[in-house]
């Protein structure tokens, strides 16, 4: 990530009221998958990484989360790589990006 900041991140589709629920449910699975990360990588398990990341890499843009998308592809990138140092940077720049997601506002 060229840019990144601590800054919660909201779903471009916020203000589309068809996928709010899946947006939620997205949200509320991160710090589970945040989690999962975590433990894949200390671990040394390259291929619940990667499947941890394909996954986000493909649910990331679907739910609006364009920067989420962008890190778990560069997750994976490093894993074809095989620089473990860059995956360990790349992941746990994915885990902080997870941090900060946010769902649409209620109400």
């Amino acid at each position: 990530m060229d840019s990144l900041q601590d800054e919660p991140m909201q779903s471009f589709l916020a203000n589309d009221e068809s996928p709010k629920e899946l947006i939620h449910a997205f949200v509320a699975d991160m710090p589970v998958k945040t989690k999962a990360i975590q433990e894949a990588l200390s671990q040394g398990n390259r291929t619940a990484l990667s499947r941890l990341a394909r996954a986000l890499n493909e649910q990331g843009g679907s739910y609006g989360f364009e920067a989420i998308t962008k890190a778990a592809e560069k997750v994976e990138t490093a894993i074809g790589e095989g620089d473990e140092k860059n995956i360990k940077f790349k992941a746990e720049e994915l885990m902080k990006l997870g941090a900060l997601i946010r769902g649409p506002a209620q109400g």
